[in-house]
């Protein structure tokens, strides 16, 4: 055996070998958060909007008139005062969304709310959590299902599975899909609690514009779909988001 013995090469400060292992390593995080927002069930077109297509979506009257407020949620170091700046601070600042219970998204039109649940969604896969994109129709409707039907899971489960997730964008509710006779609203209650007590941050497009007319005066449909409601300002624990219409050009 040859006493002397090669020299151990050391990569590990090679300025070109180390950026190849770093694209490596964003391309695998990547695809594991593309698998992640497939699995969440985020359709293709509103999968991965980025911050300069999420500033289209939003109302810039809204923003400019509660700058305040956005600033009283954020912290000092939040200075947005239109559609491109406050998408910018959202998209560096993914982290502080994470310390919210609800984030409201209402305005547009339906195209325009379910891509802004989305973008939300899945800015908050990237910050390595695991999402559920749901319209509140498909819900309600198996909340209203007293028996087993087909493929669909007991209301019960469905629940179970609901509060389990680190995000989850529930999209489309209007007062229209709850059915007081089968504590619809309840079962949102205990999901929506649920999920609050264990920091989990859920995402709620209302299809009805929340404005004064529209508040829900009772709690047939829910206490909490009647608190979301009067939701006029954003909040620390409930951000209220307001967008504009999209894809009517």
């Amino acid at each position: 055996m040859n006493e002397e013995s090669e020299k151990k090469v050391d990569f590990s400060s090679d300025n070109e070998i180390k950026q190849m292992i770093d694209m490596r390593d964003a391309k695998r995080k990547a695809l594991a958060y593309l698998r992640r927002g497939r699995a969440a069930q985020i359709p293709p077109e509103h999968m991965r909007v980025n911050r300069e297509q999420f500033a289209e979506l939003l109302d810039p009257d809204y923003i400019k008139q509660n700058s305040k407020g956005y600033k009283d949620v954020f912290g000092a170091d939040y200075s947005a005062n239109d559609p491109k700046s406050f998408s910018e601070y959202l998209y560096d600042n993914a982290d502080k969304l994470l310390d919210t219970n609800y984030i409201l998204i209402d305005g547009g039109n339906a195209d325009a709310r379910r891509r802004a649940g989305c973008a939300l969604l899945f800015r908050l896969i990237v910050c390595d959590k695991w999402g559920l994109y749901k319209e509140c129709s498909k819900l309600s409707h198996i909340f209203q299902t007293v028996n087993i039907q087909g493929t669909d899971p007991h209301r019960n489960d469905l629940s179970n599975e609901l509060i389990k997730y680190g995000v989850v964008f529930i999209g489309e509710f209007y007062t229209q899909l709850m059915n007081v006779h089968f504590d619809t609203g309840t079962f949102f209650d205990e999901v929506f609690v649920a999920r609050r007590y264990a920091h989990r941050p859920t995402i709620i497009s209302y299809a009805e514009p929340i404005i004064e007319d529209n508040k829900i005066k009772h709690k047939d449909f829910g206490v909490t779909f009647a608190d979301f409601s009067t939701q006029i300002k954003p909040s620390k624990k409930v951000l209220r988001i307001k967008v504009v219409p999209y894809g009517t050009k």
